[in-house]
């Protein structure tokens, strides 16, 4: 009983955790209305930073003001939402803010998001989406020990909700450049979580949806026709090996109940540098 409550406890951190993001437009053009928007859950929203300005969406509000001469930035993030939630509030924000309940912790960070979303998306010229790792909290803890189907089907969830994400991005703005960023994964590869059925190995049954999840944002189908542009964090993430100097909070507690996945600093700059990278290869 006790393993199952810390299992559980593991992935209700990881419903506040994943991104994507979309792709890059004439960063260059000194534009003196440019207007870059953030949309997405946490990491958007910049969780786990020491502080607001070190979130990867600021740094790239940074880094755009500096090529611009001079930017709008409006943070859309709001933590906890999934690929559902995301889609309503690009849809239909009225009915997105009735829904959101009273003792929710970031209720008036959702209320505001609902007042701006469509203005601010409808006039953006570079746009970020970071949406997915919610749809992996469903009843994950079961899922790994084949008790559960729920799991599996939140994540099939993102993959019907996320082309009909970028197609209401794109009926609300046709123009804007749009960056899409594949969902990582915090578990280290071979990392054991001991259950009364034997050893769980944590990153695989986890990678499994993690892997999905990115398969419907890197599908060539769905960027050709939305136009966006993929920022393969998952595979910076999986390949990093400095335990020293780590990209998340994950393992910074010895109590695995109380294990962060969001980035740290460092995680969140490095996130920041891939989507430089691509923006400035895609400069007009």
């Amino acid at each position: 009983m006790r393993r199952s409550k810390l299992i559980y406890a593991v992935f209700a951190f990881l419903i506040l955790f994943i991104p994507i993001q979309l792709s890059a437009c004439n960063i260059n053009s000194g534009k003196s209305d440019f207007s870059y928007v953030a949309i997405g859950g946490s990491i958007a929203f910049g969780l786990g930073a020491s502080s607001p300005e070190k979130c990867y969406t600021e740094l790239l509000h940074e880094f755009i003001d500096k090529r611009t001469g001079g930017a709008k930035f409006t943070n859309l993030g709001i933590p906890g939402i999934t690929s559902s939630h995301l889609l309503l509030l690009l849809t239909n924000p009225q009915k997105f803010a009735a829904a959101i309940p009273e003792d929710n912790p970031y209720a008036s960070v959702a209320r505001e998001a609902c007042a701006k979303t469509t203005e601010a998306v409808s006039n953006a010229d570079f746009i970020t989406v970071c949406i997915g790792g919610n749809n992996l909290l469903g009843d994950l803890p079961n899922y790994i020990q084949g008790n559960s189907t729920k799991t599996e089907e939140s994540v099939r969830q993102f993959t019907a909700d996320w082309p009909n994400i970028l197609k209401a991005i794109r009926q609300l703005n046709p123009n804007a450049k749009v960056y899409a960023m594949t969902t990582y994964n915090p578990f280290r590869q071979g990392d054991m979580l001991p259950t009364q059925n034997g050893a769980i190995d944590m990153f695989t049954e986890t990678d499994k949806l993690v892997r999905t999840l990115n398969a419907s944002i890197t599908d060539s189908t769905t960027v050709n026709r939305y136009k966006y542009k993929v920022v393969d964090v998952y595979s910076y993430f999986i390949t990093y090996k400095n335990a020293k100097k780590p990209l998340t909070h994950f393992y910074e507690s010895a109590d695995i109940a109380k294990r962060d996945p969001h980035p740290t600093d460092l995680g969140y700059y490095k996130i920041f540098e891939l989507h430089k990278e691509i923006a400035l290869k895609n400069v007009q």
